[in-house]
């Protein structure tokens, strides 16, 4: 497995977000409070937001040995190009050098 062998700068569409945490069911909240209640448009903000984010977990293959799962993939196509699957939607991605210095990482 070749994860982490290169580094991406990756500019992402405002409405997808990534977990920087693992996915743990036990202690998933979402992010209203069981008491707020949220009309027609706000559950519609909210479920956007949860199918829209990147998750990963680790797990336990069937050697013992730990490994990551995602719900999201990237896929390479015999042209060439490449797209990011997350749960059901499909999102096509560019690869092009970075211009000049003007790109920081933090």
């Amino acid at each position: 497995c070749d994860l982490g062998r290169e580094i991406h700068f990756v500019k992402m569409p405002n409405f997808l977000s990534v977990e920087t945490r693992p996915f743990d069911p036990d202690n998933y909240e979402d992010e209203i409070d069981e008491e707020e209640t949220l009309d027609e448009e706000g559950r519609a903000r909210l479920k956007l937001k949860v199918e829209n984010t990147i998750r990963w977990r680790e797990t336990f293959d069937r050697e013992g040995n730990v490994v990551k799962e995602s719900n999201a993939r990237f896929i390479r196509w015999s042209d060439g190009s490449m797209s990011l699957h997350l749960g059901s939607e499909v999102f096509d991605v560019y690869k092009q050098p970075l211009q000049g210095d003007h790109n920081h990482l933090f």
